[in-house]
This record gives structure tokens, C-alpha cells and sequence, in this order.
């Protein structure tokens, strides 16, 4: 199964999809098996969301987040063709060249900040806004808008 993996797609695009193919009751149905472990493995190694982060976006155990975050690279190197029929339409939708591990180009890095409770308010104000899945989301995009508005209007010290 080859697919462009040039398609840009964002995680709320990928949440979406998740909830709309999510049974309505739990399951342990094959095809809705390697359709989660595909998405798990796009949660956990191209967003780089953690195995809690994920586990509780599921409301599973982090433990199947384990093994499920593999499922995909696993299954699509021993071209399993069951995997690659249950899954082509979220490939289509949602490529990404899985790897074993995650790269350290993806690896997102800690850094621990200290805001005032007047910021914290309006950081929590706008993850709400932006239905955000966790603060980490919300700080991060402000900091890439802040980021992009700094390059492009060419700020330079003097």
C-alpha cells in the first residue's frame, strides 16, 4: 500500500475521524482494532502525545496503548493485508510513515513555565474556546502564532 505522505493534516482532523468511526459499544472486532492502532500510532508518534494523553482521549487503558502504538508499523511492515484493508481509508486520509520508535525530529521537549493566575485564566479560557485535548496543545500554538508573527515581521534586535 503506497501513499503520499506529503498530505497535511492537523490532530483535531484525526480526533474527529476517531470519534466518528469509535463504536458505540466497546468491542473486540478486528476491523475496528487496527482502525484505533492506526490512529493510536499517529497520536503517539507523529502529534508525540503520550500514552496517558491517549488512554484517556480513549478512555482505555494506558497498558493497550502500549502495545497498540506499535500495531500499525508491525502490521504494515509484514504487509499484513487485513491491517491494510481495514485501514486504507484512514491512510488516504491520514498517511504518515511509521517508524519503530519515534524520531528525535518529532520528540517533543519539556520545558516547565510559571504563569500568574491572571494567564492561567486566559490560557484556560482559550483551550476551551479551542477545544483543546490538554494545555500543552493550547501553549504550543500560541507560542508557533507568536513564533510566525515574529518571522515575518522581520524583528531584529538593534
Amino acid at each position: 500500500m503506497e501513499v503520499s505522505i506529503t498530505k497535511k493534516y492537523n490532530l483535531d482532523e484525526v480526533l474527529k475521524k476517531l470519534k466518528e468511526i469509535t463504536p458505540q459499544k466497546k468491542t473486540r472486532r478486528r476491523e475496528w482494532l487496527d482502525k484505533r492502532n492506526y490512529i493510536v500510532g499517529i497520536l503517539y508518534f507523529k502529534f508525540c502525545l503520550t500514552e496517558r494523553e491517549i488512554s484517556e482521549l480513549l478512555d482505555i487503558e494506558r497498558s493497550a496503548i502500549s502495545n497498540a502504538k506499535r500495531h500499525a508499523y508491525v502490521l504494515l511492515e509484514a504487509k499484513d493485508e487485513l491491517f491494510m484493508d481495514h485501514t486504507l481509508e484512514l491512510s488516504r486520509m491520514f498517511p504518515y510513515k511509521f517508524t519503530y520508535q519515534r524520531t528525535l525530529k518529532n520528540k517533543k521537549i519539556t520545558i516547565p513555565i510559571s504563569v500568574s493566575q491572571i494567564t492561567l485564566k486566559k490560557l484556560k479560557k482559550y483551550k476551551t474556546f479551542k477545544s483543546h485535548s490538554s494545555m500543552s496543545k493550547t501553549i504550543e500554538e500560541l507560542v508557533d502564532f507568536s513564533l510566525f508573527v515574529y518571522e515575518h515581521n522581520n524583528y531584529e534586535k538593534k
